[in-house]
């Protein structure tokens, strides 16, 4: 994931909630550009061990994320608004594992992605609105996540949105006007004072979460993990 980078300039109002959530997240978003393991992956430097347990987290991060969407959306109708069927991204994270010869079933999360989870489904039960701010976040994340995957595309001998990199790339030449109806759904929604906030709370946590989950990546990848090939399925997880 590399949130935001590269994304179309926002043509939103101020005050708007998409407007306020890019403003209330920059600095958080630029640390999150800055960190190691986004720079390794945006340059087409990250090793294959890295960048596969990078989509093992995600996809821990949007299994969960997924679902409290599909539940709060039945139940408020913000979420059911601004949410669409093509925005949840589990399938294309198994799909890409799968290529990478790694077990969907088998992943250990990192810390950070496990309390992200929890964290996640305590927001579902006390304010279902607020789960927009986390979706906002990865949403927006496809548009830096372009350049990502024509960097890892050339590592794996495929194009970008092909299996491998369909997580980085779902939308292929869609990605501009996907992103445009996002900000305007999620502008159009009525939302009360707390939920906005709530929501603007979750975009936050989201960034802060990415950028630690990238983090414990490093440190599991340099603490002896065996680097993945393609073939018989694999578990993520620590080397003992």
């Amino acid at each position: 994931m590399h949130p935001h980078a590269g994304h179309p300039q926002t043509t939103s109002e101020p005050g708007s909630l998409s407007f306020t959530l890019r403003e209330s997240t920059a600095e958080l978003h630029t640390q999150a550009e800055r960190s190691a393991l986004q720079r390794l992956l945006v340059t087409g430097r990250a090793t294959r061990e890295q960048y596969a347990q990078h989509l093992a987290q995600m996809l821990v991060v949007h299994r969960a994320l997924d679902s409290a969407l599909r539940s709060a959306a039945t139940r408020h109708p913000a979420v059911a608004t601004v949410v669409r069927d093509e925005h949840y991204q589990e399938p294309y994270l198994i799909e890409d594992l799968a290529f990478l010869g790694v077990d969907a079933g088998s992943i250990e999360p990192v810390a950070s992605a496990a309390a992200i989870v929890e964290e996640i489904k305590r927001v579902e039960e006390e304010c279902p609105a607020a789960l927009l701010g986390y979706h906002y976040v990865l949403e927006g994340a496809n548009n830096g996540n372009r350049y990502i995957a024509k960097a890892v595309a050339g590592s794996l001998s495929v194009r970008p949105g092909e299996p491998g990199t369909r997580y980085l790339d779902p939308y292929g030449e869609r990605q501009r006007p996907i992103w445009a109806q996002f900000k305007v759904d999620i502008d159009s929604v009525a939302v009360t004072e707390r939920e906005r906030a709530r929501i603007i709370e979750c975009a936050r946590r989201m960034f802060e979460a990415v950028a630690r989950i990238g983090d414990e990546v490093m440190e599991r990848c340099g603490a002896g993990v065996v680097v993945l090939p393609v073939g018989p399925a694999v578990g993520i997880s620590r080397s003992s």
